[in-house]
């Protein structure tokens, strides 16, 4: 799914931290060693049908290197004003 990021992300926390990630061996082969942690948090996005939705982001980041994605962040839930309307599953590279 292709978004484009249109506010800050806030509510941002830490989900995964060192050998939690699962893919922290291929997160160092691209970027290097790091003290990496996988982050989450929320923010406005434009989805590929113009749609302006707030979703739960997912991304990478180390101390020394900074954000990073394998690709693009991913959405882990989209929500409309009634509510969460569905959970992205299964191994988005973020």
């Amino acid at each position: 799914m292709s978004f484009e990021i249109i506010s800050q992300i806030s509510d941002a926390e830490i989900i995964a931290t060192g050998r939690g990630i699962r893919t922290l061996s291929e997160i160092r082969q691209r970027y290097g060693p790091g003290r990496w942690r996988k982050l989450k948090g929320v923010a406005s996005v434009r989805l590929a049908t113009g749609r302006i939705r707030r979703a739960e982001l997912h991304w990478y980041e180390a101390h020394g290197v900074g954000n990073c994605t394998l690709g693009q962040p991913t959405i882990g839930r989209l929500f409309t004003n009634r509510g969460q309307i569905g959970v992205r599953r299964g191994r988005g590279i973020c």
